[in-house]
């Protein structure tokens, strides 16, 4: 991942130092090189951990004439038969990776560029003929984006650090109680909340517009699109083929790297697809990390082990201890810029490291397959609320006192636990 940031100011000039600071703040994200380009109207910072291109593409990037400026973090997955049409309408490029393709798309295709790009991505363009700053994010938020609007001046950044970084220069504000409900009711803040009055989240496919003279506009460019009659697949084998299909393709995408690339692999289904996958794809044995910890309910090293066996990877794996969490706890809650509260962090913390000790800097994981698929149990819970309900008050009431008796359990989502959240939270007005 890289790491992007800057501000626009229509008032009181930028202040490159404030800049270089905000870009400082993200380092961890982009260990390998730092830019920045100033002007008394905009700043960019980009913080490069380098994938593709790995000797050149610095950023941020800019057009022939240098009056249109990108700074970005991601992936543009279809940058190369992109940087092709674009070429064959006469844009002439410097270097030969996927970040300099968003200046020459805006160019070309204006707010309509993200129309023409694949990919996971956050990144912000700077068009100085038209005194504009744009921020856009991919459709589903895979690359985080925020931004505070203090005055005159827009702040953006990859993470709350990057903001938080242009203090004093720029507060943002108190606590937004509303968000710390939110927070005490999901266990984290739902976009476009943060934990702060003046910042916000930039929502999963929105883009937001800076300009000169017109207040900041956020609009979202793309939803998940419905289906219209005739286009559901009612057949189950031809649904099953062309999935896999889709998977194929979507994994080939994004195995498009300079750098050595792995997955995390629980064992579970979504992971062992994309494993899979990854090996048809691969010249080599697909490298897989797992991490474990000694309780068997919370240890899926087995499960990995097996999968791994069978598409012949290259498997590593380590055990976790409670004081080795304890040690690093103070560090991985610092990771956060906000209140969270899914214990997944502690593992992918050490998974993480693992990954990158054994020289791999990109991995491919299976998150996001239970969302996709309806698979978690939470959605089920959704469509029984509506029916407990319809229960009398009364028996609400002795079903939630008969939970307090149900034994305490200490295994990983257990039934016990299930229950009695259910039970618990059922009759909470919803957050509007």
């Amino acid at each position: 991942m890289c790491g992007i940031t800057g501000m626009a100011s229509f008032g009181r000039p930028v202040v490159e130092g404030v800049v270089r600071r905000m870009t400082a703040s993200l380092t961890h994200r982009g260990p390998d090189e730092e830019g920045v380009y100033a002007t008394d109207r905009v700043g960019l910072g980009v913080r490069r951990l380098s994938i593709i291109d790995v000797a050149g593409s610095h950023q941020p990037v800019h057009n022939e004439d240098r009056r249109v400026w990108a700074a970005f973090n991601g992936e543009i997955y279809n940058f190369k038969r992109a940087r092709a049409e674009l070429q064959e309408r006469g844009h002439r490029f410097y270097t030969v990776g996927d970040s300099e393709v968003i200046v020459h798309a805006w160019e070309e295709w204006g707010d309509r560029c993200v129309d023409h790009l694949h990919g996971m991505f956050a990144f912000a363009v700077w068009d100085d003929r038209l005194r504009q700053l744009v921020l856009i994010r991919d459709r589903l938020g895979i690359k985080p984006l925020y931004y505070a609007i203090v005055g005159d001046t827009l702040l953006f950044g990859s993470e709350m650090k990057a903001l938080l970084a242009a203090r004093p220069d720029h507060a943002l504000g108190d606590i937004d109680p509303r968000a710390l409900r939110a927070f005490l009711s999901f266990g984290y803040v739902p976009s476009p909340m943060t934990m702060f009055s003046a910042a916000r989240c930039l929502p999963p496919g929105h883009r937001l517009t800076f300009r000169a003279g017109a207040p900041p506009r956020a609009e979202a460019y793309w939803d998940i699109p419905r289906p219209r009659a005739g286009e559901l697949i009612g057949d189950e084998a031809r649904a099953t083929a062309e999935f896999r299909g889709l998977l194929a393709e979507v994994v080939a995408d994004q195995m498009i790297s300079d750098v050595p690339i792995g997955a995390f692999l629980s064992g579970g289904i979504d992971s062992t697809a994309v494993v899979s996958r990854m090996t048809e794809v691969s010249a080599g044995p697909v490298k897989t990390f797992s991490v474990g910890f000694a309780e068997d309910s919370y240890d899926e090293r087995p499960w990995a082990r097996r999968v791994a066996g069978a598409v012949r990877a290259t498997h590593h794996e380590e055990a976790i201890t409670a004081e080795q969490v304890a040690a690093e706890l103070t560090g991985i809650v610092q990771a956060f810029d906000e209140p969270f509260a899914d214990s997944s962090a502690i593992p992918l913390h050490f998974l993480a490291r693992m990954t990158r000790a054994h020289g791999v800097t990109v991995v491919l994981t299976g998150d996001g397959g239970d969302e996709l698929f309806g698979g978690y149990e939470t959605y089920l819970a959704d469509r029984l609320l509506v029916s407990y309900q319809r229960l009398p008050h009364a028996l609400r009431a002795l079903a939630r006192r008969a939970a307090n008796w149900l034994p305490v359990s200490h295994r990983k989502i257990s039934t016990e636990q299930k229950v009695s959240r259910f039970l618990a939270f059922a009759d909470s007005p919803p957050l509007v």
